[in-house]
C-alpha cells in the first residue's frame, strides 16, 4: 500500500468529463469529484469498413472502450467494483499496519484512513448512480 498525500490526489479532469457527459448524456460530476478516478483522455474512433463509431476513455490506471451508453455503464460498473476491492484491501492493510507495526505515524494513518474512506464513499455513490441509470435505460431487446 502506498500512502498518497491528499494534495497529490489528482482531480477528475473537467475537460474530459464535459466531453464524456455529451457522449453519454449522464451527469456524475459530483460523485466523480475526489473519487481518485482521473479521466486522462477520450478518443472518438470511426471504423472505416463498418462506419461504426466507438470511444476510448483513458483513465489513470486503465482504459474503457465503448460504442454506446449501455456498454460504457456496464464496463464502468465493473471498473468501480474492481476499485472497491482495491480500496477494501488498502483499508485492511492500513488496519494491519496500525495493529502490527512497532512504530506508527498516527497522523499519516489518520490521513490515509480519511482518503480511503472518501474514495470508498465516492465509488459507492458512483456505483449507485450508474446502477440506477442502467435500470432506467430502455430495453434494446424490445
Amino acid at each position: 500500500m502506498t500512502f498518497v498525500p491528499d494534495k497529490m490526489i489528482k482531480d477528475y479532469n473537467e475537460e474530459v468529463y464535459s466531453i464524456l457527459n455529451k457522449v453519454l448524456d449522464i451527469k456524475f460530476k459530483r460523485e466523480l469529484k475526489h473519487s481518485g478516478i482521473v479521466l486522462e483522455a477520450i478518443f472518438e474512433m470511426d471504423n472505416l469498413v463498418t462506419n461504426k463509431n466507438s470511444y476510448l476513455l483513458v483513465l489513470s490506471d486503465t482504459s474503457i472502450s465503448f460504442s454506446n451508453s449501455d456498454e460504457f455503464i456496464q464496463k464502468f460498473i465493473n471498473y468501480l467494483n474492481s476499485n472497491l476491492k482495491k480500496i477494501n484491501q488498502d483499508f485492511k492493510e492500513l488496519r494491519r499496519m496500525e495493529e502490527e507495526d512497532a512504530i506508527v505515524d498516527e497522523t499519516r494513518i489518520f490521513l490515509e484512513d480519511e482518503r480511503i474512506g472518501l474514495q470508498g464513499q465516492k465509488h459507492l455513490a458512483l456505483l449507485k448512480k450508474f446502477r440506477g441509470v442502467r435500470k432506467v435505460l430502455p430495453d434494446v431487446n424490445n
